[in-house]
Formats: structure tokens, C-alpha cells, sequence
């Protein structure tokens, strides 16, 4: 009897585009860490083999602890700031076209920079410790005693 011999189409594997790019030194520490766990999960006896992987695998942790706090030291800096709001809009050299309040297109940097500021200005103002007024929404007869607890 014959059956013909057929192959599955092979699956297509999405790359993570979020996966995190470490530099060279900390990805070495990643593979010496790989390395020592497989020869420490042959022979779990091994005491020695068991210090060296526990201390690689503390190297890489700081390693990439440190590489973190640098990535947003970086983040945190003023001029490094709009290089990577940018990065992330996927514009590569400026802020691209905003429009303003009163509707007209801000192409300038200075234009944009005041319709920016008018657009956050309210946010920021500083408080004047003014209680503000509320009117009452329930008879003055209720009050808080009058809610049950829980």
C-alpha cells in the first residue's frame, strides 16, 4: 500500500521586538552562568562547581543591575531626555509637527516649544493653599456618621 509522504509547512517564529539587548560583556557573563549550571546539573555533588555558578550567576545579576541603573541615569538627563521620547515616536532627528490650541501648525522649534508650554502650563501651577468650594450635594441632614462601616 502506498502513502505519500508529506512535510508540515514549517512555523514561523515571531521575534520578540522587546526582547532586552545587553552589551557583549554582560551577554559573555549570560553564557559562563549557561555553561556552569549544565556542568553543575551533571554532578550536583560538586561543591566547587556549585561556588563558581552561584558566583556567576551573582556577577551577571549585578552586571545587569548596573547596566539598568545606567540605561535610565541616561533617561533621566535633560539633554538625553528628548533623544529618547523621539526614539520611541520613531522620528529620528526632531519633534515632528504640533498643532496648537488655536489650531494652526507649530513647525518651529520655538513655536513648539510655547504651544508645549501652553498645553502643560496648567498642569504645573502652584497651589495658593485655597480651599476651593464645593456646593453640597446631599440634605444637611446627612453626614458622615450617617454612612454604615464595612
Amino acid at each position: 500500500m502506498f502513502v505519500p509522504y508529506t512535510t508540515a509547512p514549517k512555523k514561523t517564529i515571531a521575534v520578540n521586538s522587546h526582547k532586552r539587548k545587553y552589551p557583549r560583556r554582560i551577554l559573555a557573563l549570560a553564557t559562563r552562568k549557561r555553561c556552569l549550571w549544565r556542568q553543575y546539573c551533571r554532578d550536583r555533588s560538586n561543591q566547587h562547581l556549585s561556588d563558581r555558578y552561584k558566583e556567576a550567576a551573582r556577577e551577571y545579576t549585578a552586571a545587569v543591575y548596573s547596566h539598568e541603573v545606567s540605561l535610565e541615569q541616561q533617561v533621566i538627563e535633560v539633554e538625553h531626555f528628548t533623544k529618547v521620547i523621539n526614539r520611541k515616536l520613531g522620528r529620528k532627528h526632531n519633534i515632528g509637527v504640533i498643532q496648537s490650541e488655536n489650531g494652526e501648525h507649530c513647525v518651529t522649534n520655538s513655536s513648539k516649544a510655547e504651544a508645549l508650554n501652553s498645553y502643560f502650563t496648567p498642569a504645573y501651577t502652584r497651589d495658593h493653599d485655597d480651599d476651593p468650594i464645593f456646593q453640597r450635594r446631599v440634605p444637611d441632614d446627612v453626614n458622615i456618621q450617617c454612612v454604615p462601616k464595612k
